[in-house]
């Protein structure tokens, strides 16, 4: 079986043996593990606050990892809380928040000189109010699959973002749902969605379907994966003292990475990069 970079990414944790590529990603992955238990900065976003729930980050920030520069301009889009944007910054990335305004007066963003917030207009699902060709980077974590509930479209998006990338520039979607969803399959069978709205998302992407938004928006996908097999924020119903105890994160963590590696079919998220072209 032939693995995507998202499985490769996942099973290179596994290996025994680790090429120089291979330590390079662990040396990326260890600064995630930095940013999640030695530093203040993922104490004050309630998505690390349980390290078994905290870690479905650990592939989108790795990933993240080898597009940063110091001297580029990064959007978080849709930033929410501000949660990406604090991994960006503890990378030294000057990064803009685009949101409805949850981040714009957290502390650990709004004291760092290379934090600048932008509001959203809850009227305007499409247009970005930025110029042509302003950043090098734009993030979605977990937003693109959310654009058309209210009254966006996804290829519109898509061609939004493209305007406001500089030439060569990348797209890194993450957190997007994946078509065959075990976790949401079995879900969907047991509890209506009208009823149990906030576990399910109204639609799902397979690989065509990345495939077919990015030529249609004039990028190249550069990498596309699949990730997160278990169901991890199932486990906020479990005590602190389990979901940040050490053994219990390796053993979660080795058995999630496992299974996406031999059943990626099943897994719940997937990724891609995208780079502008056209």
């Amino acid at each position: 079986m032939r693995l995507s970079p998202g499985q490769t990414l996942l099973c290179r944790r596994l290996q025994t043996t680790l090429t120089p590529e291979g330590k390079n990603w662990l040396c990326m992955s260890n600064n995630f593990e930095n940013f999640l238990h030695k530093s203040d900065i993922a104490n004050n976003f309630y998505q690390f606050t349980n390290k078994v729930k905290a870690y479905q980050y650990q592939l989108p920030f790795t990933a993240t990892q080898k597009y940063l520069d110091t001297n580029s301009h990064a959007l978080d889009w849709g930033c929410g809380n501000g949660h990406f944007s604090s991994f960006l910054l503890y990378n030294n990335q000057k990064t803009t928040a685009f949101g409805f305004g949850e981040a714009s007066t957290h502390p650990v963003l709004a004291e760092n000189k290379l934090f600048n917030f932008i509001a959203a207009d809850t009227t305007e699902p499409v247009k970005l109010p930025f110029e042509n060709e302003k950043f090098d980077l734009v993030c979605s974590m977990g937003v693109l699959e959310h654009v058309h509930e209210s009254g966006g479209d996804q290829l519109a998006s898509l061609k939004e973002i493209h305007r406001i990338l500089k030439p060569q520039g990348f797209f890194l979607c993450f957190h997007f749902p994946y078509s065959g969803s075990i976790v949401e399959i079995v879900h969907n069978a047991i509890m209506p969605y009208k009823k149990h709205k906030a576990y399910v998302h109204t639609r799902r992407f397979s690989r065509e379907d990345v495939v077919r938004l990015t030529d249609e928006s004039s990028f190249a996908l550069r990498e596309w994966g699949r990730y997160n097999i278990l169901p991890r924020n199932f486990t906020q119903r479990l005590p602190l003292a389990l979901t940040n105890n050490p053994l219990f994160i390796s053993a979660f963590n080795a058995t999630d990475n496992l299974l996406s590696c031999l059943l990626p079919f099943f897994c719940t998220q997937s990724y891609f990069i995208a780079q502008k072209i056209g």
